[in-house]
Order: C-alpha cells, then sequence, then structure tokens
C-alpha cells in the first residue's frame, strides 16, 4: 500500500512539473543521505538568520548604521571564508532558500523548458557574469563616494537575479550574487579540494543530477569546488553512492 501510494505521489508530480525538471523536490524525498544533508544545511540557515537579526536588532537598537554592521559582518564571513573554505554560500545564505521557491514556480509554468533556455556553451561564458558585476558594485560607489548606490546596485542585481529564477535554477548565485562572488576570490586562498574519484566513480550522474549549480561535478576532473558557480554544499558528496567524492587538503 505504500509503495501504491508512493508511486502516485511520484506520478502526479511528473505530470505537473515534467519527468526532467524534478531534482530539486523528488530527488531530496528519493535519497536518503541527501535528505538528511538538507535537514543539516537547514540548521546552518536558521542559525545564521537568527545571528543576522540579532545583529540587526541590536544596531537598530543602539543606533548603529547599516553600512557600519553590515559591512563588519560580510568581513568576519570572508575572514572564516578564507580559513575554512566558503561554506557560507552553500550552508548559511538563506537566498537559495528563495530560489528553490521560484525554481519550484519557474518548473511548474515551464516544464520540460526550465533550465534548457540558456545553452551549457553560453551558461560557461556567462559565468564569469557575476564576478564582473561584483567589480561594478565597488568601482561605482567608490566613484560616487555613496554607500546608497551600493545598496540600489544590490537591489536591482537581486531583483533581476530572482525574477531569471523562474527559467533557471539558482539563476541569482550563478550570475548576479556579488557577494557569493567576493567569498569566492576568499575560498581561492583555503586548502581545502572536493574532488572526484575517476577510479572509485561509476558513472551514475546523480551528483550532476542534484547539484543546484549546474557544476556537473560527474565531469570534472580539476576539484569541484573549484568551478566558478560550486558553492560548497556538498550535496554531491552526500549522495555519491561510493564515497568517489571526497573533500581533500592540498599539499603545500
Amino acid at each position: 500500500m505504500k509503495k501504491i501510494r508512493s508511486k502516485l505521489i511520484s506520478n502526479f508530480f511528473k505530470k505537473v512539473f515534467g519527468i526532467n525538471q524534478l531534482r530539486n523536490l523528488l530527488f531530496i524525498t528519493k535519497y536518503k543521505k541527501l535528505r538528511l544533508h538538507e535537514y543539516k544545511r537547514w540548521i546552518f540557515i536558521l542559525i545564521y538568520v537568527v545571528i543576522y537579526f540579532s545583529i540587526e536588532f541590536y544596531a537598530n537598537k543602539n543606533n548603529i548604521k547599516f553600512a557600519i554592521w553590515d559591512t563588519a559582518l560580510t568581513t568576519t564571513i570572508l575572514v572564516l571564508v578564507i580559513i575554512f573554505g566558503n561554506y557560507f554560500c552553500g550552508w548559511a545564505c538563506f537566498m537559495s532558500r528563495f530560489q528553490d521557491v521560484i525554481d519550484i514556480l519557474g518548473r511548474f509554468i515551464f516544464r520540460g523548458k526550465y533550465n534548457n533556455f540558456i545553452s551549457q556553451r553560453i551558461r560557461n561564458k556567462l559565468k564569469w557574469l557575476k564576478y564582473i558585476i561584483f567589480i561594478l558594485t565597488l568601482l561605482i560607489p567608490l566613484a560616487l563616494m555613496s554607500y546608497g548606490a551600493f545598496i540600489q546596485l544590490w537591489g536591482l542585481f537581486f531583483s533581476i537575479g530572482m525574477l531569471f529564477c523562474l527559467v533557471e535554477s539558482h539563476a541569482y548565485c550563478k550570475y548576479f550574487c556579488f557577494i557569493g562572488a567576493l567569498f569566492k576570490f576568499g575560498e581561492l586562498r583555503n586548502k581545502n579540494s572536493l574532488v572526484r574519484d575517476a577510479k572509485k566513480c561509476v558513472n551514475c550522474k546523480i551528483c550532476s543530477k542534484i547539484c543546484l549549480q549546474d557544476c556537473d561535478p560527474a565531469t570534472k576532473k580539476i576539484p569541484i569546488n573549484r568551478d566558478l558557480w560550486c558553492t560548497s554544499c556538498f550535496r554531491c558528496k552526500a549522495v555519491c553512492p561510493v564515497n568517489a567524492i571526497e573533500l581533500k587538503k592540498k599539499n603545500n
């Protein structure tokens, strides 16, 4: 009875979303390791939400300007990224959960066309877009000597990115998040590498199917977290059935 019910539910989602558009929804329920992994990520996100709004509450109560405490918080996170790796984007940033909701809506609207509007060849070229945006969001406010300009630029790119999530998975993270670009630069100093052992790999490609950032870990010859889109969420590592993806420390 339980198997029949699960099959009916699965068939319903396949009809509504399209068989190729289930990666964020059904893969979480299908793979136990991934489900447990997502629970852990949710815990870290909730912890960061509490920390963030606690700092905001304290700052407002003591008349500390947003520019000051936000810069201090971002700098602290950047230091942690340099030391430990870019775990913030993959484990603590609540923007990823906003995108998850919009992703599901996009799958419902576009079904099989979702995440297929742009070819992979063009995507590879666009991987540098958020790094260009990162430079612009530094230079323009500095030229104008205005922190308000920085906030306006953030609001503009955030709005465009979230809207773009209706046609492509986690588009804000991929193309528009200049804070993510900053942390990616910081991660270059870190010695931890997420690598795929080709000898262990059985080419099931589950890791590529569940990757929210479309990094395609199943084909990576270089460290996966060196991909410009990788946020070090470790979903690929968690779901690998033969433990072919490992976190290793580079030799000096």
